[in-house]
């Protein structure tokens, strides 16, 4: 039977499959940002990686000939380096090479014929429209950087300026635009997906098709020991000189697993996946972890635990994974005991049925604490980490966890609701299912189309 990817994202593995993604950027989503300019500076994970290996040396002679356009062999070698290591081929892999090489030259061929099509369609670009392309890729490339001092440095490096690379990639973005023009006007509009063919697939498939998980939702009541501000500045302070270090180079990783004061430090940072919401008190830290772009290292972001440096590992639909590097706000033992006889106080209003409105009422300006009420999820059980997991165990809805002793206070929770997993219905399934038959569609679609394509324009290859 065939495998349907899960609605929320799926895994893919093996360097075939890392092959084929990789080189198919070429064929619809190659921009600016991925030609040149590479290695990166900054603290892009894994820089060190690309900046030890030495760039192949540009020999210009012509790989193929698409109408009047040439593809040199240095566009494919350069192509080749900047994109080996994010497709996971070793370069001792001789075989794995010369697959992704001959990956790389096809789709730059395709790309090629699509501009050719464009043009003989009397597809134009506007200088304005043009213009704005090559900014907004610029940006997307300066953002990558960290911060512009980093971006003009490794202009610097590749001695270069800004100017000069705008003019560099002019002509390549006006190609990336044309080429998507041209494939939006040929096949948007025949691909259609009725109705019953979702509704067959469904039916077909309904057995493979992944269960929506139990779902929670709570009310967190977290009491939060107030600390000093020298305490705050302190810890800071820490996060921003660890942060430099990683700037200048040290290993993301390495410097968890050193300088981090929470225990994931020693596996080297990795807090798992979470969802906008999923964390209490933390809208800070998830700006932060859904903003940063994969492998770039920002913060520091304040939340009750003190000072988080965030480095996004994972994206699965939804969902972000982020490794952390936490600096801890010091406070006294006398605060902690204060705060956790609050807890214990509010742990036994709330089993007797209190409201909201009752704590906020009831402690609301308690010396030396400081009381957070909040409601969360829903939120699917199996994304909760391992500590909320046990302590809600086998809770009936309305009953109330024991205090749980967290870092930099202690919280309580009430389980509000608890949804059982359960099979997906049609409705529930339906958008994904559309997409992904649509997207099946549009990939059978596009290479018949560049099949035809290659029947009616001059291609040649010299040396693949």
């Amino acid at each position: 039977m065939e495998e349907i990817p899960e609605p929320r994202g799926s895994n893919e593995s093996g360097n075939r499959n890392r092959r084929k993604r990789a080189a198919g950027l070429w064929r619809l989503i190659l921009t600016v940002v991925g030609v040149g300019l590479l290695p990166q500076s900054g603290v892009a994970q894994p820089t060190a990686q690309l900046v030890a290996e030495p760039r192949p040396e540009l020999v210009d002679r012509i790989a193929a000939v698409v109408d009047d356009e040439v593809i040199l062999q240095s566009e494919v070698d350069e192509t080749v380096w900047l994109y080996r290591i994010r497709a996971g081929i070793s370069p001792q892999d001789t075989t794995g090479l010369i697959a992704f090489r001959r990956d790389v030259l096809n789709q730059l061929i395709d790309e090629k014929l699509l501009v050719a099509k464009a043009q003989r369609e009397g597809i134009v670009i506007g200088t304005k429209e043009l213009s704005m392309s090559l900014d907004w890729a610029i940006e997307e490339m300066r953002r990558s950087f960290g911060s512009d001092e980093d971006f003009l440095a490794e202009l610097k490096r590749e001695g270069t300026d800004l100017q000069s690379l705008k003019d560099r990639y002019r002509n390549t973005v006006r190609q990336q635009i044309l080429a998507r023009k041209v494939m939006e006007q040929e096949l948007r509009s025949n691909v259609p997906v009725q109705p019953e063919e979702v509704r067959e697939f469904y039916d077909t498939h309904r057995d493979s098709i992944p269960r929506i998980p139990e779902q929670l939702e709570m009310l967190a009541v977290l009491v939060r020991v107030q600390m000093s501000e020298d305490a705050r500045d302190a810890a800071r302070l820490r996060a921003e000189a660890v942060l430099a270090m990683i700037r200048d180079g040290r290993d993301f990783t390495e410097a968890a697993m050193e300088f981090s004061d929470g225990p994931e430090g020693a596996r080297g940072g990795d807090v798992g996946y979470f969802r906008r919401g999923d964390l209490a008190q933390a809208e800070e830290f998830e700006d932060l972890a859904f903003s940063l772009e994969m492998g770039m290292v920002g913060g520091p972001a304040e939340t009750p635990l003190g000072f988080h440096l965030l480095m996004p590992t994972g994206r699965d639909g939804g969902r972000v994974r982020v490794s952390q590097i936490l600096f801890r706000t010091a406070t006294s033992g006398a605060d902690t005991l204060r705060a956790g006889r609050v807890a214990g106080e509010i742990r036994e209003v709330l089993a007797g049925g209190a409201s909201v409105a009752d704590i906020h009422e009831m402690y609301d300006g308690a010396s030396g604490v400081t009381v957070e009420v909040e409601t969360l999820g829903p939120i699917v059980a199996t994304d909760l980490r391992d500590f909320y997991r046990e302590a809600i165990g086998e809770l009936a809805a309305g009953e109330t966890s024991e205090v749980l002793e967290i870092a930099g206070g202690f919280q309580v929770v009430r389980l509000l609701h608890r949804v059982a997993a359960r099979d997906p219905s049609f409705e529930e399934v339906e958008p994904h299912l559309t997409d992904l038959l649509a997207r099946r569609k549009m990939e059978e679609a596009y290479r018949t189309w560049v099949d035809k394509l290659k029947e009616e324009i001059y291609i040649k290859i010299i040396n693949s």
